[in-house]
């Protein structure tokens, strides 16, 4: 199907779309079959918590505009980074306002569904989040093949929140900050100018802080480049295979895990014996890395493309930098100074200095306007490349966690995790709640 909200191609399977995170699950028949989508729980636990009221009050009295929609989804997902607000905003807006489409300057661009099951993953353990995904009259009925799921689909949020999600996030976050921190900027330096004693003073104090927040310099050409080192696109690649490796262990981890819990509570001597070999883990683990990497390799030049972008702009941005200085503030006043003395001095031949002098200032700063608007042409563009690429990323860890649920988890983790059920059922014992064993 097409996601309405942004026009993505998506499975009919996902709850949400993974580009714009609507919610996909009113278009859906209520009776279509959920086990193979982990977020479907989640989606449980959020539509509770609107339907028992438990709302923030500005998403219950959401009017539907535009202009309201935005403060809130800068509100939530900038200025505090609510990620759970953010989610129930989109559910909520998905629900009530399914046919309308809003706009936003400065859109994440990501789902921030993903973004809070990472965040609480890496607070609270990825044990308790696949724990807190799942219906608390659920964990002692969900099946096997549902915590098998949810650790799969785990292991693909945290590739993609620590490869690209925190990325894009910091650096879009840093952009939003900027462009409200600049506007602000511009005003109060517009008051200034018209102001009287008794408010010039506090009208400074407030340009000095916007001006120490980003250490002197809040220009288009400072922006860049602090958008540029907090995307760190030159270390995309390698951290895409380096941290593959590291979430490729998921089904050995899960499996021990759920292994260690058996034998701390039923104590039987065969289960010992279970444990997976260094050559097995080791195996396991190269086929969940290439499974990942041969979704992620076809980025690659794209990832170059971004790279040549950034070079670029930080070339333009430093040389804008540079010649700025030869053209702002102090310097221009000493430069006239000197070709004023020269005409007192020498006469015509101090005029035509003057005039010379005149001329290079006014050439250098048509210089200095043509180099920041190909500056910002090209930052346009690396921001085309950057969203492109997120896009392309967001699809491909779609991809990816459909294979950790679908193969992997049905192929490889469950037979394994049935196979200690089994022992525990052969030796007459009663199993635990199923969500017991898969607690750290």
């Amino acid at each position: 199907m097409f996601c309405p909200k942004c026009g993505t191609n998506v499975s009919d399977d996902f709850k949400f779309c993974f580009n714009c995170g609507f919610d996909l699950s009113v278009l859906q028949n209520s009776t279509q079959s959920t086990a193979k989508q982990p977020l479907n729980n989640n989606e449980k636990n959020k539509s509770k918590a609107q339907s028992s009221n438990e709302l923030p009050s500005e998403i219950k009295i959401f009017d539907g505009s535009q202009e309201e929609y935005e403060r809130l989804y800068y509100k939530y997902v900038y200025d505090e980074a609510d990620f759970e607000k953010g989610i129930l905003l989109d559910e909520y807006v998905g629900e009530n306002y399914p046919d309308k489409t809003y706009s936003l300057n400065y859109y994440l661009g990501i789902n921030t569904l993903w973004l809070g099951i990472a965040k609480t993953a890496e607070e609270e353990g990825v044990e308790n989040t696949i724990l807190s995904l799942v219906d608390e009259e659920d964990k002692e009925t969900n099946p096997i093949s549902e915590y098998a799921n949810l650790a799969g689909f785990l292991a693909t949020d945290m590739y993609f929140y620590n490869t690209m999600g925190q990325r894009r996030y910091k650096s879009q976050k840093f952009f939003y900050e900027w462009s409200k921190d600049f506007d602000q900027y511009n005003e109060l330096n517009d008051e200034l100018s018209n102001a009287d004693d008794g408010t010039r003073k506090t009208l400074e104090r407030k340009i000095k802080m916007i001006e120490d927040k980003y250490g002197g310099n809040i220009g288009m050409e400072y922006m860049v480049l602090k958008y540029i080192s907090l995307m760190e696109a030159d270390k995309i690649q390698a951290d895409i295979g380096a941290i593959a490796a590291r979430y490729s262990g998921w089904i050995d981890e899960t499996y021990t895990r759920f292994l260690d819990n058996a034998i701390r509570m039923h104590n039987i001597g065969a289960l010992h014996n279970m444990y997976p070999t260094v050559e097995q883990k080791n195996k396991f683990r190269k086929i969940v890395e290439n499974k990942i990497l041969d979704k992620t390799r076809l980025l690659y030049s794209k990832i170059g493309l971004l790279i040549r972008k950034a070079d670029e702009c930080t070339r333009l941005a430093n040389n804008v930098m540079e010649l700025n200085k030869k053209t702002s503030g102090e310097e221009v006043l000493k430069k006239g100074a000197l070709s004023l003395g020269l005409a007192i001095v020498s006469g015509p031949l101090g005029i035509l200095n003057g005039i010379r002098e005149g001329y290079n200032f006014f050439e250098a700063d048509s210089k200095l306007q043509e180099l920041r608007n190909k500056l910002w042409d090209t930052y346009g563009s690396l921001l085309d490349e950057w969203t492109s690429l997120t896009e392309d990323f967001v699809g491909a860890c779609g991809e990816i966690n459909t294979i950790m649920q679908d193969e992997l988890a049905v192929n490889y983790l469950c037979p394994a995790i049935n196979s200690i059920v089994d022992v525990i059922k052969k030796n007459n014992m009663e199993l635990h709640p199923l969500g017991e064993y898969f607690k750290k």
